[in-house]
């Protein structure tokens, strides 16, 4: 099922308290990332479902804070690089171009992907 931008779908879920206390229900927040605990996609970022439209779990936790996104178009991105984390205070509007998670690359990794292929598997030493 395809993910959803609906931002007013979103925006009038975030006013029924039974769909915040359900999205609320299913967050681990004992830590500093604040985990989403139910379904995640392929990439790892958590899966709410409103209406039959799922929508990604960082988005509905924004709005539900912040308020509507003025720009559709605009990404919510995670500040702590944890694709499972709702955590308000993480959240922020804006790009996620691949020059921003290049800083966070590691030399050494790229490195071994150069000459084992960039799908080698990195164990660092276990079988």
């Amino acid at each position: 099922m395809p993910v959803a931008k609906n931002d007013d779908l979103i925006a009038e879920h975030t006013l029924l308290q039974p769909t915040v206390s359900r999205f609320w229900a299913n967050v681990i927040t004992d830590t500093d990332c604040w985990y989403w605990q139910k379904a995640c996609n392929s990439g790892g970022y958590g899966m709410f479902s409103i209406q039959n439209k799922v929508i990604a779990a960082h988005r509905f936790a924004y709005v539900s804070h912040y308020g509507p996104i003025a720009d559709p178009a605009e990404k919510v991105r995670q500040t702590c690089q944890n694709k499972a984390c709702v955590r308000p205070s993480h959240l922020a509007l804006g790009s996620d171009t691949r020059t921003e998670t290049v800083v966070y690359r590691v030399p050494e990794v790229d490195q071994a992907r150069a000459v084992l292929g960039r799908d080698a598997r990195l164990n660092e030493g276990k079988d």
